[in-house]
């Protein structure tokens, strides 16, 4: 339950940002297109601060590093509102930009932190954490639904009608609550005995490795002293004294200078070991999440229902029913990776690769192809983000799993947040895509 709670508030952050479109579009367009940008600005912090969450793993504890991105990400969420509602256009939209991108750092210590956190366990607690994030966004959108049928928005009072304001205001009070469980959830984690458990066996294990790097050292350095003493037989006292002074200066000079780059190595070592047998799946993330990313949010929520008319109102719908859909789809994806095992490290490519078709079926619904019957359908819309979301839920179930069990049960951790890593490049470089190509096509 912790963790599927843990999942639920892992990409809260991001699911916030997507979920108010309604109200920064009627804010900032024509000028800005936030469904564009919104995933530039987002994830390109995400994946600088996860190469920081690497180096920082080892040095801050994770207690410290999810409190801290819990608190950031509050006050960034309820910035982004009031920037937009209270300042010029041109400067909200500047003030809006670093919020976004605050907002995108603090997500990256609270999914890669929880990721990696989850991985040190039974793979049914990463299925639980890949859960809970599908579970967020559909219920976000529940309650982004029950707001708009009571503050629905409208359209004749133009960019000084307020109830979009206040729908995110209300909306983000939900989310503020939910952050505030979880951290509770998180410290009474903390403290129970199965979790203490799995993070002494890992500690234990990683201070194994220490002591086999404290034997080399000091196999080296008695290595070092015999040497020393055949070198200088001197039967006299003074001589004596010489090869004791030498052999003395030979291990304090390994232990000073030869210690620390024989951790280093090691560490570096065991690093690239770990990187190599996860490669070819950690691989497949950034494949995964460029597909995804590339066409959602930006071209699948630019679609609209023929059962809609172009009113503000029909358009916030028309964007919490994709939402929804996509949620659920990814939902039901994520879940069905723990108990149907479809697919090992040798042949997920293969579906990793495939969901590249809904790439091309998203723009043919753009564009209204032919045959009208299919393309130009609302069955046909719902069912092509549905599928395309539970393949999305699915494949990336199914690396997060597969991932961490490449390795033996010290690496898992570090397993985790690299395959976490990854995903966030994937993310980037869809995001990129989709700002700067898709939006032009």
């Amino acid at each position: 339950m912790f963790f599927f709670l843990f999942g639920v508030t892992g990409w809260m952050a991001w699911d916030a940002c997507i979920a108010g479109l309604d109200y920064y579009d009627s804010r900032y367009k024509p000028e800005y297109d936030p469904g564009f940008f919104f995933c530039l600005l987002f994830n390109w912090p995400l994946l600088v601060c996860n190469i920081l969450l690497i180096y920082l793993s080892t040095r801050v504890t994770l207690s410290f590093r999810i409190y801290l991105a819990y608190a950031v990400i509050i006050i960034a969420c309820f910035l982004m509102p009031l920037v937009t509602e209270y300042l010029p256009k041109t400067m909200a939209w500047y003030a809006l930009v670093p919020t976004v991108m605050l907002n995108g750092a603090g997500n990256s210590f609270v999914q890669g932190g929880m990721s990696g956190f989850a991985s040190i366990f039974p793979p049914k607690y990463i299925t639980a954490l890949l859960v809970g994030q599908g579970v967020n966004g559909m219920l976000l959108n529940s309650v982004k639904m029950i707001l708009l049928a009571i503050l629905p928005p409208d359209e004749s009072l133009g960019a000084k009608d307020m109830n979009s304001f206040y729908d995110s205001l209300i909306f983000l009070s939900v989310f503020c609550v939910l952050f505030i469980a979880s951290t509770i959830c998180f410290s009474i984690l903390l403290k129970m005995d199965f979790a203490k458990e799995r993070m002494k066996y890992v500690t234990y294990n990683q201070k194994q490795e220490e002591t086999e790097i404290d034997k080399i050292l000091n196999n080296q350095a008695r290595s070092n002293d015999s040497d020393l003493e055949e070198e200088n037989i001197d039967e006299s006292p003074k001589g004596s004294l010489r090869a004791n002074s030498s052999a003395r200066a030979s291990y304090n000079t390994i232990e000073i200078s030869d210690i620390d780059d024989i951790l280093r190595k090691e560490k570096q070592n065991e690093f690239y070991q770990v990187y190599k047998k996860i490669l070819p799946l950690a691989i497949q993330n950034v494949i995964m999440f460029f597909i995804t990313f590339l066409v959602y949010p930006g071209t699948y929520l630019d679609t609209r229902f023929d059962m809609f008319d172009d009113s503000a109102s029909s358009k916030a719908w028309s964007n919490i029913i994709l939402i929804s859909v996509f949620s659920f789809g990814d939902t039901v994806g994520r879940f069905l990776a723990g108990p149907l095992k479809l697919f090992n490290s040798s042949n997920v490519i293969f579906l990793t690769v495939g969901r590249s078709i809904f790439i091309v079926t998203g723009m043919l619904v753009q564009v209204r192809a032919s045959p009208a019957w299919v393309f130009q359908t609302d069955l046909f819309r719902i069912v092509n983000i549905w599928l395309f979301a539970a393949t999305n839920g699915y494949n990336v179930g199914c690396l997060m799993l597969l991932g961490p069990q490449q390795v033996e049960e010290k690496h898992k951790e570090r397993a985790g947040m690299i395959m976490a890593f990854h995903l966030t490049i994937g993310v980037c470089i869809g995001a990129i895509f989709a700002a700067f190509c898709m939006e032009k096509i």
